[in-house]
């Protein structure tokens, strides 16, 4: 355990001398089951408490869509006419149904609210908030002019509620007014009893069966304490101490609010005792992992808004900044991920209409946000995950029936996790027809297969990883139909929010992924395995001829652009191109489509910054491709107007993956001149503040992560994408696939030097490289000479990895090209995003 004194304590923390005027604001904490924030004024804060299961149902959640009687017709329509005459098709039949669409939004809401009021004598000063990164705990401090004032909160992993103490340094100086506010919305009914020992809430949905209890009970207090009205006067006291629970119930007959009060009454110890069995939990997440980027001790140690707003104007991105944002990152992760993993918010909101009802969003958000689970070392959190996954399920299968009278699993667009939520597909009328898109599934099955890439365990491949795997697969069996190019054909189809068309690259590189997992899952069983999960011969047989009948990747060559115009696709994003031969990877592959992009999503690079598909040894021709497509949607970027995060993170996935570092570096600028971050370094979706939003939070340290070492099994590549800007640091404690610690990694571009401890669970040996092919000059295993030999006829070394023994690596380098573009083979990265201000952008390379 460090020293909260340390000098590596400075990066886990964050400080404000500026009250919050809103929520989104606010410092936050959480344990994955509640969240608080904390806001406002020195003498008047707010305290909202959230919990992740509360959602506010629909009035009317909408009708099954039935798709699957009409679903030949609606082929032919498409192929026909095109997708814009589908929708319409569609919508007709509903209408002769009398099918009914969703009314209202299920949106993420708050619990509740509790006010303090503090009474003070004289001029005050010396206000502080603060964000403890490595407890979870928040602190707020100020003075008047007789004493000091603190309130200090932290959400506890050990006893699951929130713990808040109110303490004065003079005794009997404290006077407070503690008030539980009770919820108010048009769709809710709520109950609030207040006594002496602290507020009892039952609230009630009025669209839904379900509801929630709270309480906040005042376990001690030294001073006199009377009920006022609907709120607790505490005079004369110097410290206080509230716990604060919050208990959702899907059938009135489960509300219990009196054993919630009662059970917070019986617990009997301090504050400290209190924090010390939490942050034994929190602790031992958040110091598995840490980070120097060569941060100075003033950046490190500087009042966030200054630093913030100090770095932004200078169109800067401090090492200090980073080092807090990539621990910020890790502390979002800790702080909402518990039996579900973060939602669009986290598990933070300060309103009842919370954008995009705060849900969970299958076409990227989700993976963004659990992005760095793995690799930062904290995989219990990924059972968060796993559970919301499988918690949906049964809804998949029936959408899979209903959308294509198929078996198997297909995930619907998005869902919102309340007590009684239903993840069924519903009828929506219009362009956002969800059940176009099939390969959302597929992609969140991915993650499921990483961590047993990372872990190594044989249990949850069988028992978990495999039987998801077979039921996309079931799907894609059903739903897939050869044309007349003897290829399988996706339709109805999509690219996520680009639009609708026949063939998305994104779609057949996602089904490529699942049967490929599924065939290499299946190498890793044994016999027993494979008969017990019914993988025969000819189901590997049947999972390989599917793959060699999946569409084959198309590219925008003098073929496939010479016209005319294919017209039948329906775009939501109406920015297309004019048809030309510019090498790039088709986002639709059906010769004379058009591109978008313009477009945030990234969908259709998913073979190159998610499953690895393309690599420029392996198939150079579509990492070619892929990168020219990178190229155009940097060159078509709106930079000023489109400010989407997940755009942001997902270009700079596949900057690093193309070894373009810099370009990666200059993405994370614009986090920070663009006004993404709030004073808790949690981010916003859109520039200048605009919708709070955690997405890029679980994406940032990944993004670190990949520029310092890209590891795939049999592989480790240190520095494959390392900008400019990070000439020298040190990171220690990441997870790396196949089973291998990163115990440290620390990396000097001047000195063109490489130190690394290696521990692997197994057994194994890895062929170990510096990004670029750049030559190396020296490769010394450190305590054990014969643990590394040259690969004849290669630019990397083979390391021989032995089970729980620590491997010392020191490799000298030769800079052979330059930082932020090192990999062989690549485009020059000779322009940039932004220019010194970090407001304007010019063209990329092409």
């Amino acid at each position: 355990m460090r020293s909260p004194n340390c000098e590596g304590s400075k990066l886990d923390r964050v400080y404000s001398k500026t009250p919050a005027s809103a929520w989104e604001y606010s410092m936050v904490s959480g344990n994955g089951i509640h969240g608080a924030m904390v806001y406002g004024q020195p003498l008047h804060d707010t305290i909202i408490v959230n919990h992740e299961r509360l959602y506010l149902p629909r009035k009317y959640p909408g009708d099954p869509l039935e798709v699957s009687e009409h679903l030949k017709t609606l082929r032919k329509i498409i192929r026909e006419e095109g997708y814009a005459e589908g929708l319409v098709f569609l919508d007709t039949k509903a209408a002769e149904k009398g099918l009914r669409t969703a009314n209202g939004n299920p949106s993420f809401h708050p619990a509740f609210e509790i006010s303090i009021s503090t009474a003070s004598h004289g001029k005050l000063s010396d206000y502080t908030r603060s964000t403890d990164f490595r407890t979870g705990e928040l602190s707020v401090s100020f003075k008047d002019e007789t004493a000091t004032f603190r309130r200090r909160l932290f959400v506890s992993r050990k006893s699951n509620f929130i713990v808040l103490e109110i303490s004065c340094s003079k005794k009997g100086y404290l006077s407070c007014e503690l008030r539980l506010k009770k919820p108010e919305h048009p769709d809710i009914s709520s109950d609030l009893k207040t006594t002496v020992q602290g507020s009892r809430l039952t609230t009630s949905y009025r669209h839904d069966r379900g509801g929630y209890d709270g309480a906040m009970r005042l376990v001690s207090a030294d001073g006199s304490v009377r009920k006022k009205a609907d709120s607790i006067s505490v005079r004369e006291a110097q410290r206080l101490l509230l716990l604060i629970r919050v208990e959702p119930w899907s059938s009135r007959n489960d509300s219990a609010p009196n054993a919630i009060f009662d059970a917070l009454g019986k617990e009997k110890k301090s504050y400290s005792a209190h924090l010390s069995s939490h942050a034994k939990l929190h602790s031992c997440l958040y110091d598995r992992v840490s980070i120097k980027l060569g941060g100075s001790a003033e950046d490190r140690d500087s009042e966030i808004d200054a630093l913030l707003e100090s770095s932004g104007t200078a169109g800067k991105l401090p090492h200090g900044l980073l080092e807090k944002i990539y621990n910020a990152g890790r502390y979002m992760s800790i702080c909402c991920s518990g039996s579900l993993p973060p939602n669009l918010q986290g598990i933070w909101t300060g309103t009842w209409d919370s954008p995009w009802g705060g849900a969970y969003v299958w076409d990227t958000n989700l993976q963004l946000a659990v992005a760095s689970v793995m690799s930062c070392n904290m995989k219990e959190l990924q059972e968060s995950y796993f559970s919301l996954i499988e918690w949906v399920l049964p809804f998949w299968r029936d959408n899979a029936k209903r959308i294509g009278g198929c078996r198997g699993i297909f995930a619907s667009g998005a869902f919102s996790a309340g007590i009684n939520a239903d993840a069924s597909e519903k009828h929506t009328y219009g362009h956002w027809s969800w059940m176009f898109g099939a390969a959302y599934a597929g992609w969140l099955a991915r993650i499921f297969y990483d961590y047993w890439l990372y872990t190594g365990d044989m249990e949850f491949l069988r028992m978990r990883v495999m039987p998801l795997l077979k039921e996309i697969s079931f799907f894609y069996e059903d739903w897939l139909f050869l044309d007349e190019t003897g290829y399988y054909r996706f339709s109805p189809a999509c690219s996520p929010e680009v639009g609708f068309a026949d063939n998305p690259a994104f779609e057949i590189a996602v089904a490529r992924d699942v049967f490929s997992m599924l065939i290499d899952g299946a190498k890793a069983l044994s016999r027993d395995n494979l008969e017990e999960l019914e993988i025969r011969k000819e189901t590997l047989s049947k999972w390989k001829a599917t793959l060699e009948k999946l569409p084959p990747y198309m590219i925008n060559d003098e073929k496939n652009t010479a016209g005319p115009v294919d017209t039948r696709g329906y775009y939501i994003d109406k920015a297309k191109v004019p048809l030309t031969a510019d090498g790039a990877l088709k986002e639709f592959a059906i010769p004379n489509h058009q591109e978008v992009y313009s477009h945030r999503h990234f969908s259709h690079l998913y073979p190159v910054f998610v499953s690895h598909e393309f690599d420029p040894r392996l198939t150079p021709e579509l990492w070619r491709a892929a990168e020219t497509a990178f190229n155009k949607k940097l060159e078509h970027w709106p930079v000023l107007t489109e400010t989407a995060t997940h755009r942001r993170m997902h270009a700079a996935l596949c900057a690093i993956r193309f070894g373009r570092g810099n370009i990666a570096w200059e993405i994370l600028m614009m986090l920070v001149s663009g006004k993404a971050l709030f004073p808790s370094l949690m981010m916003s979706h859109f520039d200048n503040h605009h919708v709070f939003n955690v997405d890029g939070n679980g994406a940032v340290p990944e993004i670190i992560n990949r520029m310092l070492v890209y590891a795939q099994p049999g592989e480790i590549e240190f520095l494959p994408a390392v900008p400019e800007n990070l000439p020298k640091g040190c990171l220690k404690g990441i997870r790396l696939r196949k089973q291998i610690l990163l115990k440290s990694l620390e990396w000097d571009i001047q000195a063109g030097t490489v130190a690394a401890t290696l521990i692997s669970d197994i057994d194994q040996k890895v062929l170990v490289s510096i990004g670029g092919g750049r030559d190396i000059r020296s490769f010394v295993s450190q305590g054990n000479p014969n643990a590394a030999s040259k690969n004849s006829g290669e630019k990397n070394y083979i390391a021989d990895l032995k089970a729980g023994t620590g491997l010392k690596l020191f490799i000298t380098y030769k800079n052979q090209t330059s930082l932020g573009n090192n990999k062989k083979g690549r485009s020059n990265e000779n322009s940039s995003l932004l220019d010194g201000t970090g407001k304007k952008y010019g063209s990329s390379s092409s």
